[in-house]
């Protein structure tokens, strides 16, 4: 597992309302015990004080929706909805999308 901060560091989505820095990336690489078969599971995290968007401003929360329509945009299929508030709460959530991966 790598987890590094990116905000404001090499990662930048320009949007019609300017620019949005991810704060957090993650990559998880699994190998499976029995046939040595790796995935690897890449996440960007926004990390804010609650996990409810109604609680953002709505500069933040257009810019957020922005950023997911760049990472459709560029094949990313399956997404945790955002803000996450807490690491225990992240793990929660991707583990909705795949089952053990945290």
């Amino acid at each position: 597992m790598l987890l590094m901060n990116i905000k404001y560091a090499f990662y930048k989505i320009p949007t019609p309302i300017g620019d949005y820095y991810p704060d957090w990336g993650l990559v998880i690489e699994k190998t499976a015990l029995e046939n040595n078969d790796k995935t690897s599971h890449y996440f960007v995290v926004e990390t804010k004080g609650s996990m409810d968007s109604e609680e953002l401003r709505e500069k933040e929360l257009l810019k957020i929706q922005c950023a997911i329509k760049h990472f459709e945009a560029i094949g990313f299929k399956e997404y945790i909805p955002m803000p996450i508030d807490t690491f225990s709460n992240f793990k929660i959530e991707a583990n909705k999308i795949k089952t053990n991966l945290l």
